[in-house]
């Protein structure tokens, strides 16, 4: 079923030799007009909600791919007759959890079994367990929560490389008072809020694995739940290839199974009483064994321009602009145009393309139309995974994701988000490129308590999980139409989505031509 393409040679295109068009202001080039034609385009209804692996995904990343060619950027994939095309094609699998798959806890000479979706949910499922199988140890992380600036850290003390780290969900009290800032108790009460942010902390401690116990809320949804993640959309890659999963293997364990795997902690897990203190499991092996049933296969596609560098001491490093062109397809309630999310990203960056292919900076720059990100990063995740060159030289990644609608706490401001080790040198630096060119309404956070979870929860991720400086550039996701059926065209801030493209314009110009970037 793969199509053999190749990445071709960053200084070896297959297309004539990229030249500027200098004749406009490129900043002149972003309009209101074209951006609203973008957008009422990639959200009508006849791409049908562009779900991955869709007719109408597949008709959309052709509109993209035409409009990266007209504004003159270059293909960089080709096949093995020197054509050279902006697909970078993936394979995938739609398969379904076996009744046959299992967890054991194996605790000296007891040993106790669980069947999947009864006692334990696999969340995110990969192959990153070879085979479907993983024997090895684990360690309990207590909360799993890492906030130092709130004198709280999980991880402290504890290593829990190449282990499985067991995480209780909820916030730290002390005689029913909370032990962190109102902001992050609220957010860290939430197990579906605070999930993703547990999951990264725990992943970039080297953790191999995670088991999340439920509360009493997730496990009154047990039986919704374990209906909902049974069935699992994946990336096909070769055999022992690194990377291949999407983060690694998350499993929901049941309270009422968590018991023998904590009972030494001193935390009980149905009541909630004890302490949550980090300890290694001695003398317990975990053990999985999961079974997939493979319902279809089908292929997809990320859609990739490059605009090289000018620079011939830069040009060999990179700054990535990116935005998910998928969004959630037709369901029984209709069609899910996903204007704002994302057809007013994707509308931004090809603005963005257009601007920068009128006088390319110093740096080389690929913009990047991904797929899959609502299923959990695959389109990033696989152009992470087989970039042409060192991860080490792309100087910056952008990440656009929301920018047409007015919400949350600052509806007339665009926010600029960038991770906990980078934030204070990214903000100021994005701040920097907005105050010296276009001057749009910008919050940037760098600190935790203005978003609670600190980090958004798109394509950047990955980058974040790799080392690579990235920052996504959002307005929120808290308008009344977020993945709803509502989100069209005709609610959209064009002028709102023009700055967000003339702002993201302004930060890769700078990030491609500075000397240096944070």
């Amino acid at each position: 079923m793969r199509r053999r393409t190749y990445w071709l040679l960053i200084p070896l295109f297959l297309t004539p030799p990229f030249t500027s068009r200098q004749e406009k202001d490129p900043l002149d080039s972003i309009t209101v007009a074209e951006l609203k034609d973008h957008i009422y385009c990639l959200a009508s209804d006849s791409f049908g909600g562009r779900l991955t692996g869709s007719e109408g995904f597949k008709q959309a990343s052709h509109y993209i791919a035409s409009q990266l060619n007209a504004a003159g950027l270059a293909p960089v994939a080709g096949d093995s007759r020197g054509k050279g095309f902006y697909f970078q094609p993936i394979d995938f699998t739609i398969s379904t959890i076996s009744p046959e798959s299992s967890l054991r806890i194996r605790e000296s000479q007891r040993e106790a079994a669980l069947v999947s979706g009864d006692k334990f949910i696999p969340m995110l499922h990969s192959k990153a367990f070879k085979n479907g199988h993983y024997e090895g140890t684990a360690v309990f992380v207590g909360y799993g929560i890492e906030e130092p600036k709130d004198g709280w850290n999980d991880y402290e003390s504890i290593d829990v490389r190449g282990k499985i780290a067991v995480m209780i969900a909820g916030a730290p009290t002390k005689g029913g008072k909370p032990l962190l800032s109102e902001g992050k108790n609220k957010f860290y009460g939430s197990l579906g809020q605070s999930a993703q942010k547990r999951m990264i902390t725990a992943f970039l401690h080297r953790a191999e694995g995670i088991i999340i116990v439920a509360d009493s809320a997730t496990a009154k949804m047990w039986r919704q739940l374990a209906s909902m993640m049974n069935k699992s959309t994946r990336r096909l890659v070769p055999d022992g290839k690194e990377g291949s999963g999407h983060f690694y293997p998350v499993f929901l364990l049941h309270p009422e199974a968590a018991g023998m795997l904590l009972k030494e902690t001193g935390f009980d897990p149905v009541s909630g009483r004890g302490e949550a203190k980090p300890v290694p499991l001695k003398n317990t092996t975990l053990i999985f064994d999961l079974k997939y049933k493979i319902e279809r296969e089908f292929a997809c596609q990320n859609v990739v321009g490059f605009v090289p560098g000018s620079d011939p001491k830069l040009k060999d490093e990179f700054v990535v602009v990116g935005a998910h062109l998928d969004h959630l397809g037709i369901k029984n309630e209709g069609i899910f145009n996903g204007a704002d999310d994302n057809a007013s990203g994707c509308a931004a960056v090809l603005e963005v393309a257009e601007a920068i292919a009128l006088s390319p900076p110093r740096r080389s720059l690929f913009f990047v139309f991904y797929t899959g990100e609502e299923g959990g990063g695959h389109g990033s995740f696989h152009f992470v995974d087989n970039f042409p060159s060192s991860l080490g030289k792309i100087a910056l990644a952008i990440n656009v994701d929301m920018v047409g609608r007015n919400c949350g706490r600052f509806p007339n401001h665009l926010l600029g988000i960038s991770p906990d080790n980078l934030k204070l040198e990214l903000a100021q630096f994005m701040e920097k490129a907005n105050k010296n060119s276009v001057n749009v309404k910008l919050k940037t956070y760098f600190q935790e308590d203005d978003l609670g979870s600190s980090f958004g929860g798109s394509d950047e991720v990955v980058f974040y999980l790799r080392g690579i400086p990235v920052v996504l550039l959002t307005g929120g996701a808290s308008h009344p139409d977020y993945h709803k059926v509502s989100d069209d065209p005709e609610k959209i801030n064009y002028d709102k989505v023009a700055d967000a493209s003339r702002l993201v314009y302004a930060l890769a110009a700078m990030a491609a031509s500075a000397e240096k970037i944070p």
